[in-house]
C-alpha cells in the first residue's frame, strides 16, 4: 500500500482546492470535443450551416442561416410546390420549421448533443448566394438529414443539395446535386427511391450514379458524398451510415456509391447559380417549352436537416468515421 507523507497529502489537498474537485476529476466538464468541434478541425472545410438557428427566425429571411466559417451565410425561404409528374416532382405546402429539437445527433454522452436543433422542410429551403469558393473539386458534402416523404406516390425526385448554373434561360449544365429518387423513372413499374448523384459536364446535368440500397425513412441518415477528379477510380463516393443500428463503419458497409466521373465541370463560373439545400431546379428553369407549367424550384425535399458542411478535398473515410462518432451512437 502507498502511504502519503503530510507534506504530500497537503499537496493533494492544494490542488484540490486549486483547481476543484469536478475539474480533477472530470466529473462536470466535457473532455471530448463536441461536434461542431471536429468539423471545424478539418482544414479543407469550406463552409458549415450548421442550421441550428431557433424557431423564432423569420421565413423568408437574408443571411440568417449562418455559415460558422467563412461567412456565407444563407437565406431561409418557402415556396409552395405544384406536382409536375412529367419531371417527377412531387407536390410541396411550402413549409419550414426552424428550431426543431431534438436534432438529429445522437451523442449523449458526455453531453447531450440532441439539444441542438434542426430544420424541418417541405418546400422550405436554404439559398446561399453564388460564390466560386463554395464549387471546389475535389470537394465532399456532408449532412445529417431524416427523410419524411416515404409514403408518397414513386417515380418522384426529393433534392437535398444542388449547385448547378445557369440559373435561367438554357438548361443547367454545370454542378452538382444529391437527389432522391427513381433510378429509372421513365419506367412505368414504381421504382424505390435510392440516393443519387447527378452532375454537369459543360454540355448537360445528368444521373451520373445510383445507390446500392434504398432510402431509409423515418431513420436519422449521416450522409457524405465524395468527389476527387484526380484519384483512381473509385472517385465519387457516396457514405451512408445510420447512427443507432450496429452498422459497421468499414468502407464495404457505408459505401452505398462508387463511381467514376472523368469530366465534371463545377459551378464556379462567374454569374453562376445558388447553392440550395432542401430543393432543387428545374431542368428548364424560366424556359416555356411545353403545355406544362414551368417552375424555377422543383424537387423539394421533405424532412429534417441538419449540420450541412462542404469540403474542398475528398475526405477519407477515417475522418468521416469521426465525424460521424462525434455525433452518433455506434
Amino acid at each position: 500500500m502507498l502511504l502519503l507523507t503530510p507534506s504530500a497529502v497537503l499537496l493533494v489537498l492544494i490542488l484540490f482546492g486549486f483547481v476543484g474537485c469536478d475539474h480533477f476529476y472530470g466529473l462536470e466538464q466535457n473532455p471530448l470535443p463536441g461536434y461542431s468541434d471536429n468539423i471545424k478541425s478539418e482544414p479543407s472545410l469550406v463552409a458549415y450551416w450548421r442550421l441550428g438557428e431557433p424557431s423564432s427566425t423569420p421565413v423568408p429571411s437574408t443571411g440568417t442561416a449562418i455559415d460558422q466559417v467563412g461567412g456565407r451565410n444563407g437565406n431561409y425561404n418557402s415556396i409552395p410546390i405544384n406536382a409536375d409528374a412529367k419531371r417527377h416532382s412531387f407536390g410541396a405546402p411550402g413549409t419550414i420549421t426552424l428550431g426543431n429539437t431534438p436534432g438529429l445527433l445522437e451523442l449523449t454522452s458526455p453531453t447531450d448533443e440532441t439539444k441542438d436543433p434542426c430544420i424541418e422542410v417541405n418546400g422550405g429551403f436554404v439559398e446561399v448566394p453564388f460564390d466560386a469558393v463554395l464549387n471546389p473539386s475535389p470537394f465532399t458534402f456532408e449532412a445529417w438529414v431524416f427523410p419524411e416523404f416515404g409514403g408518397d406516390p414513386p417515380n418522384n425526385f426529393y433534392c437535398l443539395v444542388e449547385s448547378s448554373a445557369p440559373e435561367g434561360g438554357v438548361q443547367k449544365k454545370l454542378g452538382f446535386a444529391l437527389y432522391a429518387g427513381p433510378a429509372n423513372p421513365s419506367s412505368v413499374q414504381p421504382q424505390p427511391y435510392q440516393w443519387q448523384v447527378w452532375m454537369g459536364n459543360g454540355q448537360n446535368f445528368q444521373q451520373v450514379a445510383v445507390a446500392s440500397d434504398n432510402v431509409k425513412f423515418d431513420q436519422i441518415t449521416y450522409l457524405a458524398l465524395t468527389f476527387d477528379p484526380g484519384a483512381p477510380a473509385p472517385n465519387l463516393i457516396l457514405y451512408v451510415y445510420y447512427p443507432g443500428t450496429g452498422q459497421d463503419i468499414s468502407f464495404n458497409s457505408v459505401a452505398k456509391i462508387q463511381g467514376s466521373v472523368t469530366n465534371y465541370r463545377p459551378n464556379n463560373q462567374g454569374g453562376g447559380g445558388t447553392l440550395l439545400i432542401g430543393m432543387g431546379r428545374n431542368v428548364f428553369p424560366g424556359v416555356q417549352v411545353d403545355p406544362v407549367a414551368l417552375q424555377p424550384l422543383l424537387y423539394a425535399f421533405s424532412g429534417k436537416i441538419q449540420e450541412v458542411a462542404l469540403y474542398s478535398t475528398a475526405l477519407i473515410i477515417d475522418t468521416l468515421a469521426k465525424h460521424e462518432m462525434a455525433g452518433g451512437m455506434i
